[in-house]
């Protein structure tokens, strides 16, 4: 292997062989213009500019933006910039609903169907089973406590509500 590890073939290391092919590339013209390397004020001036002009872009839509003007740039720099500037945007967080409220200091109920053998059930409403879950609507939610025959699997009763509320009909 020519060179070792991390040199080019032209005896220098991989950074300095680049940035000499650099201004080859940007004369042969991809249509791009290089980029004049404005000062840092300049950057956020016009990396602001786009974001009035387009809210809620991120720095990988402005870097976008910034090459679709013609500069040649890459999102780390938009990246370091924005994040300099305080311009980055968080991202959308998913809202979750907490819906166990485990508490150690709660008792802990048996399980007496277990006990009692749950597969020889032999007939309907000799053992009932609950649950109880929540369901999205747009943005908000409702819960849905259901109650079944574990024999026939039939619903024996149900109740929407929009909290968790003890309150029965």
């Amino acid at each position: 292997m020519a060179g070792g590890a991390g040199v080019c073939p032209a005896g220098r290391g991989r950074g300095a062989y680049h940035r000499a092919q650099a201004p080859r590339e940007a004369e042969a013209g991809e249509g791009a213009t290089a980029d004049p390397d404005p000062g840092e004020a300049a950057w956020v001036a016009a990396i602001e500019a786009i974001i009035a002009e387009l809210p809620g872009y991120g720095y990988p839509r402005v870097t976008k933006q910034r090459q679709r003007t013609g500069w040649e740039v890459k999102h780390q720099r938009i990246y370091r910039v924005m994040g300099d500037a305080a311009l980055l945007q968080r991202g959308k967080r998913e809202r979750r609903v907490r819906t166990t409220q485990s508490d150690p200091e709660l008792p802990v109920y048996p399980n007496l169907l277990a006990d009692r053998g749950w597969r020889r059930l032999t007939r309907p409403d000799e053992a009932w089973g609950a649950d109880l879950t929540y369901v999205r609507l747009g943005e908000e939610f409702c819960y849905l406590a259901v109650l079944m025959d574990l024999d026939t699997r039939r619903v024996v009763g149900w109740q929407v509500a929009a909290d968790l509320g003890a309150a029965g009909p």
